[in-house]
């Protein structure tokens, strides 16, 4: 074994071994103004909290039902062009559909970070969410 990696090793022993106090602690986060980030319990990747959920992701979902109401009101305005009508509509509609079913996994994801304590946030959690069938 290298004596580097023995070092390391006793090192890391002390630190955990260590006390530190609740107000030492607090002082040190306020230095770093990114400490209030999430960190992904499976990964390690920092996860930035969404701003005001989602702003510009529900304009984008009222523009996708739009477009789709649209095309299916312009299918039966325009007889020539049904089909594409039609095509159009079906495009629209899934596109909202899978938006808003993103919408709704990133705002899960947000309360289930902002919500819990990082030590009650699990990987099971996270990322195999339970069946309710």
């Amino acid at each position: 074994m290298d004596p580097i990696d023995s070092k390391i090793k006793s090192y890391l022993s002390d630190a955990e071994n260590e006390n530190v106090s609740p107000e030492l602690v607090a002082q040190v986060k306020a230095l770093f103004p990114g400490a209030g980030r999430f960190a992904c319990p499976h990964c390690g990747k920092s996860i930035t909290p969404f701003k005001s959920p989602l702003a510009t992701q529900k304009i984008k979902n009222i523009l996708w039902a739009f477009l789709a109401l649209t095309s299916f009101t312009g299918s039966f305005l325009a007889p020539r062009y049904f089909f594409q009508f039609l095509a159009a509509f079906l495009f629209f509609g899934f596109r909202w559909v899978v938006d808003q079913r993103a919408t709704k996994t990133q705002i899960f994801v947000y309360k289930t970070l902002k919500d819990a304590e990082p030590s009650q946030v699990r990987d099971r959690d996270l990322h195999h969410p339970q069946s309710h069938l």
